[in-house]
Protein backbone atom coordinates (compact mmCIF):
# COMPACT_ATOMS: atom_id res chain seq x y z
CA UNK A 1 0.00 0.00 0.00
CA UNK A 2 1.44 3.63 -1.07
CA UNK A 3 1.32 6.48 1.03
CA UNK A 4 -1.15 8.48 -0.41
CA UNK A 5 -3.87 5.74 -0.35
CA UNK A 6 -3.11 4.83 3.62
CA UNK A 7 -3.68 8.96 4.17
CA UNK A 8 -6.56 8.51 1.96
CA UNK A 9 -8.38 5.59 4.27
CA UNK A 10 -7.41 7.78 7.15
CA UNK A 11 -8.64 10.84 6.33
CA UNK A 12 -11.68 9.22 5.39
CA UNK A 13 -11.92 7.18 8.71
CA UNK A 14 -11.22 9.75 11.17
CA UNK A 15 -14.31 11.39 9.81
CA UNK A 16 -16.56 9.23 11.92
CA UNK A 17 -15.06 10.31 15.32
CA UNK A 18 -14.93 13.83 14.50
CA UNK A 19 -18.91 13.91 13.75
CA UNK A 20 -19.68 11.99 17.03
CA UNK A 21 -18.11 14.62 19.41
CA UNK A 22 -17.86 17.78 17.33
CA UNK A 23 -21.68 18.58 17.34
CA UNK A 24 -21.64 18.23 21.16
CA UNK A 25 -20.83 21.61 21.84
CA UNK A 26 -22.87 23.71 19.25
CA UNK A 27 -26.26 21.68 20.66
CA UNK A 28 -27.41 24.79 22.46
CA UNK A 29 -26.94 26.78 19.33
CA UNK A 30 -28.99 24.21 16.92
CA UNK A 31 -31.71 24.05 20.19
CA UNK A 32 -32.18 27.59 20.42
CA UNK A 33 -32.52 27.92 16.34
CA UNK A 34 -34.88 24.56 16.02
CA UNK A 35 -36.52 25.88 19.28
CA UNK A 36 -36.20 22.55 20.49
CA UNK A 37 -35.54 20.99 23.89
CA UNK A 38 -32.26 19.62 24.59
CA UNK A 39 -33.62 15.74 25.05
CA UNK A 40 -35.10 16.09 21.85
CA UNK A 41 -32.45 17.29 20.04
CA UNK A 42 -30.20 14.29 21.12
CA UNK A 43 -32.59 12.01 20.56
CA UNK A 44 -32.76 12.99 16.61
CA UNK A 45 -28.68 14.19 16.52
CA UNK A 46 -26.87 12.01 18.61
CA UNK A 47 -28.76 8.52 20.12
CA UNK A 48 -29.78 8.49 16.38
CA UNK A 49 -25.54 8.55 14.96
CA UNK A 50 -24.70 6.43 17.53
CA UNK A 51 -27.59 3.83 16.27
CA UNK A 52 -27.20 3.66 12.89
CA UNK A 53 -23.34 3.74 13.26
CA UNK A 54 -23.11 0.82 15.49
CA UNK A 55 -26.15 -1.16 13.43
CA UNK A 56 -24.47 -0.09 10.38
CA UNK A 57 -20.93 -1.68 11.20
CA UNK A 58 -20.92 -5.62 10.66
CA UNK A 59 -23.58 -5.21 7.27
CA UNK A 60 -20.55 -2.88 5.96
CA UNK A 61 -17.73 -5.28 6.73
CA UNK A 62 -19.94 -8.49 5.34
CA UNK A 63 -20.33 -6.47 1.99
CA UNK A 64 -17.04 -5.29 1.42
CA UNK A 65 -15.72 -9.04 1.61
CA UNK A 66 -18.93 -9.57 -0.60
CA UNK A 67 -18.22 -7.25 -3.79
CA UNK A 68 -15.12 -5.64 -2.85
CA UNK A 69 -13.68 -3.11 0.27
CA UNK A 70 -12.60 -0.70 -2.51
CA UNK A 71 -16.39 0.07 -3.68
CA UNK A 72 -18.08 0.21 -0.36
CA UNK A 73 -15.19 2.97 0.70
CA UNK A 74 -16.35 4.88 -1.91
CA UNK A 75 -19.82 4.48 -1.14
CA UNK A 76 -18.99 5.30 1.91
CA UNK A 77 -17.88 8.81 1.18
CA UNK A 78 -20.38 9.28 -1.30
CA UNK A 79 -23.11 8.70 2.02
CA UNK A 80 -20.44 10.89 3.88
CA UNK A 81 -20.80 13.46 1.28
CA UNK A 82 -24.60 13.60 1.16
CA UNK A 83 -24.88 14.46 4.73
CA UNK A 84 -22.31 16.52 5.07
CA UNK A 85 -24.48 18.67 2.79
CA UNK A 86 -27.54 18.24 3.63
CA UNK A 87 -26.09 19.55 7.10
CA UNK A 88 -25.01 22.81 5.45
CA UNK A 89 -28.03 23.63 4.32
CA UNK A 90 -30.52 21.82 6.90
CA UNK A 91 -33.87 24.22 7.52
CA UNK A 92 -35.47 22.10 10.54
CA UNK A 93 -33.96 19.54 13.10
CA UNK A 94 -35.94 16.33 10.83
CA UNK A 95 -33.55 17.29 8.07
CA UNK A 96 -30.47 17.78 10.49
CA UNK A 97 -31.08 14.46 11.38
CA UNK A 98 -31.54 12.87 8.36
CA UNK A 99 -28.76 14.42 7.68
CA UNK A 100 -26.78 12.98 10.48
CA UNK A 101 -28.01 9.33 10.23
CA UNK A 102 -26.30 9.69 6.41
CA UNK A 103 -23.51 10.63 7.75
CA UNK A 104 -23.17 7.53 10.17
CA UNK A 105 -23.99 5.00 7.43
CA UNK A 106 -21.04 6.71 5.59
CA UNK A 107 -18.74 6.21 8.77
CA UNK A 108 -19.59 2.77 9.11
CA UNK A 109 -19.01 1.73 5.88
CA UNK A 110 -15.80 3.47 5.89
CA UNK A 111 -14.41 2.11 8.70
CA UNK A 112 -14.36 -1.04 8.55
CA UNK A 113 -13.40 -0.85 4.53
CA UNK A 114 -10.39 0.95 5.61
CA UNK A 115 -9.37 -1.29 8.16
CA UNK A 116 -10.00 -4.22 6.11
CA UNK A 117 -7.85 -2.77 3.15
CA UNK A 118 -5.20 -1.97 5.51
CA UNK A 119 -5.22 -5.72 6.68
CA UNK A 120 -5.05 -6.88 3.10
CA UNK A 121 -3.06 -4.31 1.14
CA UNK A 122 0.05 -3.78 3.60
CA UNK A 123 2.87 -6.02 4.24
CA UNK A 124 2.64 -8.36 7.26
CA UNK A 125 5.84 -6.53 8.83
CA UNK A 126 4.48 -2.88 8.71
CA UNK A 127 0.56 -4.11 9.91
CA UNK A 128 1.16 -2.89 13.18
CA UNK A 129 2.98 0.39 12.58
CA UNK A 130 -0.47 1.29 10.26
CA UNK A 131 -2.62 0.51 13.03
CA UNK A 132 -0.83 2.06 15.38
CA UNK A 133 -1.22 5.48 13.71
CA UNK A 134 -4.45 5.02 12.25
CA UNK A 135 -5.92 3.45 16.31
CA UNK A 136 -4.04 7.12 17.62
CA UNK A 137 -5.55 9.39 14.81
CA UNK A 138 -9.03 8.28 15.66
CA UNK A 139 -8.34 8.84 19.05
CA UNK A 140 -7.15 12.55 18.47
CA UNK A 141 -9.85 13.26 16.15
CA UNK A 142 -12.78 12.69 18.70
CA UNK A 143 -10.99 14.68 21.31
CA UNK A 144 -10.51 17.23 18.60
CA UNK A 145 -13.84 17.46 17.61
CA UNK A 146 -15.50 19.17 20.25
CA UNK A 147 -12.44 21.95 20.69
CA UNK A 148 -12.82 22.45 16.79
CA UNK A 149 -16.67 22.44 16.74
CA UNK A 150 -16.60 25.04 19.36
CA UNK A 151 -14.52 27.42 17.55
CA UNK A 152 -15.59 27.12 14.35
CA UNK A 153 -19.24 27.13 15.68
CA UNK A 154 -17.98 30.11 18.01
CA UNK A 155 -17.30 32.50 14.74
CA UNK A 156 -19.46 31.02 12.42
CA UNK A 157 -22.31 29.44 13.58
CA UNK A 158 -23.23 26.06 14.25
CA UNK A 159 -23.60 24.92 10.00
CA UNK A 160 -19.97 25.51 9.18
CA UNK A 161 -19.50 23.34 11.85
CA UNK A 162 -20.04 20.41 9.46
CA UNK A 163 -17.88 21.72 6.46
CA UNK A 164 -15.20 20.60 8.48
CA UNK A 165 -16.19 17.34 6.86
CA UNK A 166 -15.48 18.73 3.60
CA UNK A 167 -11.66 19.24 2.87
CA UNK A 168 -11.34 15.62 4.70
CA UNK A 169 -13.44 13.92 2.03
CA UNK A 170 -11.90 15.97 -0.15
CA UNK A 171 -8.73 14.55 0.77
CA UNK A 172 -9.50 11.39 0.83
CA UNK A 173 -10.98 11.10 -2.68
CA UNK A 174 -7.90 12.35 -4.58
CA UNK A 175 -5.84 10.71 -2.66
CA UNK A 176 -8.02 7.31 -2.60
CA UNK A 177 -8.77 6.86 -6.28
CA UNK A 178 -6.77 3.70 -6.67
CA UNK A 179 -8.80 2.38 -3.50
CA UNK A 180 -11.88 1.98 -5.71
CA UNK A 181 -9.86 0.16 -8.11
CA UNK A 182 -8.02 -2.02 -5.90
CA UNK A 183 -9.85 -5.13 -3.95
CA UNK A 184 -13.05 -3.95 -6.14
CA UNK A 185 -13.57 -7.84 -7.43
CA UNK A 186 -16.03 -10.03 -5.70
CA UNK A 187 -14.60 -12.58 -3.40
CA UNK A 188 -13.83 -15.89 -4.99
CA UNK A 189 -15.90 -18.88 -4.17
CA UNK A 190 -19.50 -19.35 -4.65
CA UNK A 191 -21.73 -16.55 -4.79
CA UNK A 192 -22.98 -15.83 -1.45
CA UNK A 193 -26.33 -14.53 -0.04
CA UNK A 194 -27.02 -11.85 2.36
CA UNK A 195 -28.31 -12.95 5.82
CA UNK A 196 -31.10 -10.77 6.13
CA UNK A 197 -32.83 -12.21 8.97
CA UNK A 198 -29.20 -12.60 11.00
CA UNK A 199 -28.56 -8.42 10.14
CA UNK A 200 -32.14 -7.75 11.17
CA UNK A 201 -31.28 -9.94 14.54
CA UNK A 202 -28.21 -7.95 14.85
CA UNK A 203 -29.73 -4.57 14.24
CA UNK A 204 -32.44 -5.20 17.07
CA UNK A 205 -30.09 -6.62 19.90
CA UNK A 206 -27.53 -3.69 19.19
CA UNK A 207 -30.34 -1.28 18.99
CA UNK A 208 -31.84 -2.58 22.52
CA UNK A 209 -28.35 -1.85 23.65
CA UNK A 210 -27.87 1.62 22.77
CA UNK A 211 -31.65 2.51 23.45
CA UNK A 212 -31.30 0.83 27.09
CA UNK A 213 -28.08 2.34 27.84
CA UNK A 214 -29.39 5.72 26.66
CA UNK A 215 -32.49 5.25 27.76
CA UNK A 216 -34.88 6.11 31.06
CA UNK A 217 -33.75 4.24 34.15
CA UNK A 218 -36.64 2.70 34.60
CA UNK A 219 -36.75 0.93 31.66
CA UNK A 220 -32.59 -0.03 31.55
CA UNK A 221 -32.62 -2.99 32.63
CA UNK A 222 -36.28 -4.43 30.83
CA UNK A 223 -34.58 -3.18 27.26
CA UNK A 224 -31.28 -4.77 27.92
CA UNK A 225 -32.52 -8.01 29.24
CA UNK A 226 -34.65 -7.74 25.99
CA UNK A 227 -31.38 -7.32 23.91
CA UNK A 228 -29.10 -10.13 25.92
CA UNK A 229 -32.83 -12.44 24.87
CA UNK A 230 -32.29 -11.07 20.74
CA UNK A 231 -28.60 -11.59 21.27
CA UNK A 232 -28.70 -15.01 22.03
CA UNK A 233 -31.49 -15.55 19.20
CA UNK A 234 -28.99 -14.15 16.95
CA UNK A 235 -26.17 -16.18 17.94
CA UNK A 236 -27.88 -19.81 17.58
CA UNK A 237 -29.34 -18.46 14.11
CA UNK A 238 -25.85 -17.57 13.01
CA UNK A 239 -24.89 -21.38 13.88
CA UNK A 240 -27.45 -22.66 11.12
CA UNK A 241 -26.94 -20.20 8.78
CA UNK A 242 -25.35 -20.99 5.20
CA UNK A 243 -23.84 -17.34 4.75
CA UNK A 244 -24.15 -15.86 7.96
CA UNK A 245 -23.21 -11.62 8.56
CA UNK A 246 -21.53 -12.45 11.74
CA UNK A 247 -19.33 -15.64 11.45
CA UNK A 248 -19.25 -16.96 15.51
CA UNK A 249 -16.59 -18.87 14.09
CA UNK A 250 -14.76 -15.40 14.56
CA UNK A 251 -14.80 -15.62 18.18
CA UNK A 252 -13.15 -18.96 18.28
CA UNK A 253 -10.36 -17.76 17.47
CA UNK A 254 -8.40 -16.81 20.85
CA UNK A 255 -6.16 -14.07 19.18
CA UNK A 256 -9.20 -12.13 17.37
CA UNK A 257 -11.52 -12.01 20.35
CA UNK A 258 -8.64 -11.22 22.99
CA UNK A 259 -7.64 -8.24 20.64
CA UNK A 260 -11.10 -6.95 20.62
CA UNK A 261 -11.68 -7.41 24.33
CA UNK A 262 -8.73 -5.27 24.56
CA UNK A 263 -10.43 -2.85 22.02
CA UNK A 264 -13.23 -2.26 23.96
CA UNK A 265 -11.62 -2.24 27.58
CA UNK A 266 -9.47 0.34 26.53
CA UNK A 267 -12.10 2.50 24.42
CA UNK A 268 -14.20 2.33 27.76
CA UNK A 269 -12.14 4.08 29.51
CA UNK A 270 -10.04 6.80 27.01
CA UNK A 271 -13.40 7.87 25.72
CA UNK A 272 -15.11 8.39 29.30
CA UNK A 273 -12.01 10.35 30.23
CA UNK A 274 -12.04 12.64 27.39
CA UNK A 275 -16.06 13.24 28.18
CA UNK A 276 -15.45 13.38 31.75
CA UNK A 277 -12.75 15.77 32.45
CA UNK A 278 -14.93 18.52 31.26
CA UNK A 279 -17.17 17.62 33.72
CA UNK A 280 -14.49 17.92 36.57
CA UNK A 281 -12.96 21.11 35.45
CA UNK A 282 -15.67 22.59 33.86
CA UNK A 283 -14.28 26.44 34.38
CA UNK A 284 -11.05 26.28 36.14
CA UNK A 285 -9.24 28.68 34.11
CA UNK A 286 -11.28 31.51 36.13
CA UNK A 287 -11.67 33.72 32.39
CA UNK A 288 -14.58 33.27 29.84
CA UNK A 289 -13.97 35.29 27.51
CA UNK A 290 -15.98 34.90 24.25
CA UNK A 291 -13.89 32.02 22.77
CA UNK A 292 -13.88 30.01 26.14
CA UNK A 293 -17.75 30.02 26.30
CA UNK A 294 -18.59 29.12 22.60
CA UNK A 295 -16.48 26.15 23.25
CA UNK A 296 -17.37 25.13 26.52
CA UNK A 297 -13.94 23.87 27.62
CA UNK A 298 -11.38 26.20 29.65
CA UNK A 299 -7.68 26.35 28.17
CA UNK A 300 -6.30 24.21 31.00
CA UNK A 301 -9.09 21.08 29.94
CA UNK A 302 -8.27 21.67 26.77
CA UNK A 303 -4.53 21.08 27.44
CA UNK A 304 -5.21 17.99 29.22
CA UNK A 305 -7.10 16.74 26.43
CA UNK A 306 -4.52 17.36 24.05
CA UNK A 307 -1.97 16.11 26.40
CA UNK A 308 -4.13 12.55 26.48
CA UNK A 309 -4.24 12.40 22.91
CA UNK A 310 -0.88 13.91 21.78
CA UNK A 311 0.89 11.30 23.71
CA UNK A 312 -0.99 8.49 22.01
CA UNK A 313 -0.03 9.56 19.02
CA UNK A 314 3.10 10.43 19.95
CA UNK A 315 3.81 7.00 21.10
CA UNK A 316 1.68 4.69 18.79
CA UNK A 317 5.29 4.76 16.30
CA UNK A 318 7.18 3.41 19.39
CA UNK A 319 4.06 0.91 20.02
CA UNK A 320 4.86 -0.62 16.81
CA UNK A 321 8.40 -1.23 16.89
CA UNK A 322 8.29 -2.63 20.54
CA UNK A 323 5.54 -4.99 19.22
CA UNK A 324 7.93 -5.55 15.84
CA UNK A 325 10.94 -6.71 18.39
CA UNK A 326 9.31 -8.48 21.47
CA UNK A 327 5.90 -9.07 20.02
CA UNK A 328 2.44 -7.39 20.39
CA UNK A 329 2.02 -9.32 23.93
CA UNK A 330 4.95 -7.17 25.41
CA UNK A 331 3.91 -4.10 23.75
CA UNK A 332 0.00 -4.06 24.70
CA UNK A 333 0.87 -5.66 28.05
CA UNK A 334 3.43 -2.60 28.74
CA UNK A 335 1.18 0.05 27.12
CA UNK A 336 -1.90 -1.11 29.80
CA UNK A 337 0.00 -1.40 32.50
CA UNK A 338 1.38 2.52 32.34
CA UNK A 339 -2.14 3.58 31.41
CA UNK A 340 -3.26 1.74 34.32
CA UNK A 341 -0.46 3.54 36.88
CA UNK A 342 -1.13 6.67 34.91
CA UNK A 343 -5.20 6.32 36.39
CA UNK A 344 -4.08 5.88 40.22
CA UNK A 345 -3.32 9.54 40.93
CA UNK A 346 -6.54 10.60 39.19
CA UNK A 347 -8.96 9.00 41.77
CA UNK A 348 -9.17 11.84 43.79
CA UNK A 349 -10.20 14.21 40.96
CA UNK A 350 -11.63 17.36 43.14
CA UNK A 351 -7.98 17.41 44.53
CA UNK A 352 -6.24 17.41 41.00
CA UNK A 353 -5.97 20.60 38.52
CA UNK A 354 -6.19 19.77 35.02
CA UNK A 355 -2.63 21.24 34.68
CA UNK A 356 -1.39 18.95 37.91
CA UNK A 357 -3.58 16.12 35.32
CA UNK A 358 -1.55 16.99 32.61
CA UNK A 359 1.34 14.75 33.72
CA UNK A 360 -0.40 11.43 34.14
CA UNK A 361 -2.76 12.00 30.82
CA UNK A 362 0.75 11.82 29.51
CA UNK A 363 0.97 8.37 30.80
CA UNK A 364 -2.11 7.41 29.99
CA UNK A 365 -2.17 8.47 26.52
CA UNK A 366 1.47 6.27 25.97
CA UNK A 367 0.16 3.36 27.08
CA UNK A 368 -2.83 3.50 24.72
CA UNK A 369 -0.46 4.17 22.25
CA UNK A 370 1.89 1.38 22.91
CA UNK A 371 -0.96 -0.71 23.04
CA UNK A 372 -3.63 0.51 20.31
CA UNK A 373 -1.85 -0.67 17.16
CA UNK A 374 -0.55 -3.75 18.21
CA UNK A 375 -3.92 -4.93 19.85
CA UNK A 376 -6.06 -4.52 16.49
CA UNK A 377 -3.54 -5.67 14.16
CA UNK A 378 -2.53 -8.95 15.87
CA UNK A 379 -6.76 -9.77 16.15
CA UNK A 380 -7.11 -8.97 11.87
CA UNK A 381 -4.10 -10.82 11.28
CA UNK A 382 -5.56 -13.49 12.96
CA UNK A 383 -8.51 -14.07 10.93
CA UNK A 384 -8.64 -15.33 7.11
CA UNK A 385 -8.13 -12.48 4.45
CA UNK A 386 -11.77 -13.69 2.84
CA UNK A 387 -13.36 -12.78 6.53
CA UNK A 388 -11.02 -9.33 6.66
CA UNK A 389 -14.33 -7.10 6.37
CA UNK A 390 -16.37 -8.85 8.64
CA UNK A 391 -13.65 -9.03 11.31
CA UNK A 392 -13.47 -5.08 11.12
CA UNK A 393 -16.87 -4.52 11.18
CA UNK A 394 -17.30 -6.93 14.64
CA UNK A 395 -14.04 -5.40 16.20
CA UNK A 396 -15.25 -1.81 15.36
CA UNK A 397 -19.03 -3.04 17.27
CA UNK A 398 -16.90 -4.27 20.44
CA UNK A 399 -15.08 -0.41 19.97
CA UNK A 400 -18.41 1.67 20.03
CA UNK A 401 -19.63 -0.82 22.54
CA UNK A 402 -17.17 -0.06 25.06
CA UNK A 403 -17.17 3.87 24.68
CA UNK A 404 -20.82 3.66 25.26
CA UNK A 405 -20.75 1.44 28.32
CA UNK A 406 -17.95 3.83 29.76
CA UNK A 407 -20.00 7.21 28.80
CA UNK A 408 -23.55 5.94 30.25
CA UNK A 409 -21.64 4.46 33.48
CA UNK A 410 -20.23 8.36 33.41
CA UNK A 411 -24.07 9.55 33.27
CA UNK A 412 -25.13 7.17 36.24
CA UNK A 413 -22.47 8.78 38.39
CA UNK A 414 -23.16 12.46 37.68
CA UNK A 415 -26.93 11.79 37.87
CA UNK A 416 -26.25 9.75 41.37
CA UNK A 417 -23.69 12.57 42.67
CA UNK A 418 -25.70 14.18 45.85
CA UNK A 419 -26.69 17.60 45.71
CA UNK A 420 -24.32 20.33 45.96
CA UNK A 421 -21.76 17.90 46.27
CA UNK A 422 -18.53 18.08 43.98
CA UNK A 423 -17.41 15.41 42.12
CA UNK A 424 -18.66 12.90 44.56
CA UNK A 425 -18.28 10.06 42.22
CA UNK A 426 -16.00 10.45 40.20
CA UNK A 427 -13.41 8.26 42.20
CA UNK A 428 -16.01 5.15 41.19
CA UNK A 429 -15.67 6.10 37.74
CA UNK A 430 -11.78 6.14 37.73
CA UNK A 431 -11.65 3.44 39.62
CA UNK A 432 -13.74 1.46 37.02
CA UNK A 433 -11.39 3.12 34.70
CA UNK A 434 -8.05 1.81 36.36
CA UNK A 435 -10.19 -2.09 36.39
CA UNK A 436 -10.64 -1.73 32.41
CA UNK A 437 -7.02 -0.66 31.28
CA UNK A 438 -5.74 -3.49 34.44
CA UNK A 439 -7.97 -5.90 32.76
CA UNK A 440 -6.93 -5.09 29.31
CA UNK A 441 -3.59 -6.26 30.50
CA UNK A 442 -3.99 -9.33 31.48
CA UNK A 443 -5.83 -9.93 28.22
CA UNK A 444 -2.87 -8.88 26.84
CA UNK A 445 -0.47 -11.73 28.05
CA UNK A 446 -2.97 -14.08 25.87
CA UNK A 447 -1.97 -12.23 22.69
CA UNK A 448 0.95 -13.63 20.36
CA UNK A 449 4.18 -13.15 21.34
CA UNK A 450 7.65 -12.29 19.32
CA UNK A 451 6.77 -14.74 16.52
CA UNK A 452 3.12 -14.44 16.11
CA UNK A 453 1.92 -17.37 13.34
CA UNK A 454 -1.29 -16.26 12.53
CA UNK A 455 0.72 -13.02 10.71
CA UNK A 456 2.20 -15.74 8.47
CA UNK A 457 -0.81 -18.41 8.14
CA UNK A 458 -2.68 -15.58 7.12
CA UNK A 459 -1.25 -13.19 5.17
Amino acid sequence: MTRPLFLALLAAAVLSPLNSTMIAVVMPSICHDFAIDAGSATVWLVTSYLLVSIVCLAPAGWLGDLIGHGRVLAAGQLVLALGTTLALFSPNIASLGLARVLMAAGGALVIPTSMALMRLLIAPDRLIRAFSVFGACMAGAAAAGPLFGGLIGAHLGWHAVFAMNAPLLLTSFLLGQRAFRVHRSAASGPRRSFDVIGCAMLAGALSLVVIGVKGADDLRVTTLGAALITAIAFVVREHRAADPILHPGLFRIRTFSVGSLIVALQNFSMYTILFELPQIFPGDSGSHAAGDRATGVSPHVGLALAALTGAMMACAPLGSRLAERVGARGAVVLGALLATVGTMPLLDAAAVSPIAAIPWLLVIGGGLGLSVGPSQASALAAVDRSRSGMASGAMNIARYLGALCGTALLGVLLRAAPAGGEHANERIGFICFAAAFAMSLLMGLALPGRKPASFVQNA
